[in-house]
């Protein structure tokens, strides 16, 4: 494939939607080394970030499928339990309808004892006002009017015994038919809330169907978008290779050491205090890990900022997240970059020497306040900055 086609297919795929905006390349002149390892860099970034995103909402899938079971046994009990209230109103209503007929049939005696009591009063008034007299007159000894006696007595307790004991059944029964009315309102409301609450449970599992179909969604197109990434990467990886394998040789004076040759020797590139290291930072929210592929180093907005090692400016201008950003290449595929600055003070291409000042600190595209991005590149490889740098 022509080296021109190949960038234009890595500049379209690097404008494929992932959870930033991806700025895309230009595809009109071949890249710099310095530009296509920094495109290489954001495609990895967003490949990591895709893929933590992939995690999370198998994550959320989980979890999503551990509440829609839990939610299936909330729901089957509150099945049954409006199962439960609709058969106790059954029974109540049913016990309502034996104590309402026992009220009808005590009400009955209670009217026949009434009658039978009547009666009696009426025959005695047709006797006359000294009916009893009479009876308790009609006994032929002292035997006999005392046993007439007794048995008028006893006939005026049966009869006013009778009428109490109905009456006392009539309250009872009454009182059970209203505890049973108040009981069956009482079931009646709950038997509304039970089914409100049924109602809002199959909502709730309908609406966790629906998100797990959202969810399968989203992953699918999380996945699609993956290989796109990791296909685009693959494709850029091949035309940096072949873009850094040319050399870059300084026309500085005198011999100088490789760069490979200042290992743990490098002077620092700003005064300040290491807030960031190198490798690899788990996330305090979502548990997940992210690679820190450079060291920030608290500095004052305006220190100067100076290059590590001599070599040449292959980019200086802003770059997403970097802000105003300089990159100097070393030769041998080693690259240094300076990012967060305040202002700029080389141009691209020019050659620089060792601890020359290319700009001031600054906080363009950081989210934590001024400081100096630091990175060094060994090819495609972020290397820690630490082990090259000279002890403070």
């Amino acid at each position: 494939m022509h080296r021109a086609t190949r960038w234009a297919i890595v500049a379209i795929a690097l404008t494929v939607w992932v959870s930033g905006v991806v700025t895309p390349i230009v595809a009109q002149q071949e890249p710099s080394p310095t530009q296509l390892r920094l495109d290489l860099d954001r495609l990895h970034a967003q490949i990591n970030a895709l893929q933590a995103r992939l995690t999370k909402i198998g994550e959320r899938r989980d979890n999503l499928v551990e509440e829609f079971e839990a939610a299936d046994v909330r729901l089957a009990l509150s099945r049954r339990q409006l199962e439960s209230v609709q058969l106790r109103l059954l029974v109540l209503s049913q016990e309502a309808q034996e104590l309402n007929g026992e009220v009808a049939r005590l009400t009955g005696e209670m009217a026949k004892a009434q009658k039978g009591l009547s009666a009696r009063v009426v025959a005695l008034y047709r006797m006359g006002p000294l009916s009893y007299s009479r009876f308790l007159l009609t006994a032929g000894n002292s035997d006999e009017l005392l046993a007439n006696y007794q048995l008028v007595r006893w006939l005026a307790s049966q009869n006013q015994l009778l009428v109490k004991s109905i009456r006392t059944q009539i309250t009872e029964q009454q009182e059970a038919v209203r505890a049973a009315n108040e009981t069956t309102v009482q079931l009646t409301t709950m038997r509304a809330e039970e089914t409100l609450a049924l109602q809002d449970l199959i909502a709730q599992q309908e609406l966790r169907q629906e998100l797990i179909k959202q969810i399968d969604t989203e992953a699918l197109v999380g996945r699609r978008s993956l290989e796109e990434q990791a296909e685009s990467a693959a494709v850029l990886e091949e035309l940096l290779g072949t873009v850094l394998s040319k050399p870059v040789i300084a026309p500085l004076a005198g011999e100088q050491p490789a760069f490979t040759a200042l290992l743990g020797d490098l002077s620092w590139p700003t005064d300040g205090q290491i807030t960031e290291k190198f490798g690899r930072k788990q996330h305090a929210v979502y548990n997940t890990y992210t690679l820190v592929k450079g060291i920030k180093i608290a500095a004052g907005v305006g220190a100067p900022v100076h290059t590590v090692y001599r070599g040449r400016i292959v980019f200086a201008d802003w770059f997403q997240n970097y802000g105003l950003m300089v990159v100097v290449s070393h030769g041998d595929d080693f690259y240094t970059i300076y990012g967060h600055l305040d202002t700029i003070l080389v141009r691209m291409n020019e050659w620089v020497d060792d601890r020359h000042q290319i700009g001031t600190v600054g906080q363009t595209g950081s989210l934590i306040g001024p400081s100096l991005h630091f990175e060094i590149r060994d090819g495609t490889e972020a290397v820690n900055p630490e082990l090259w740098l000279r002890e403070q």
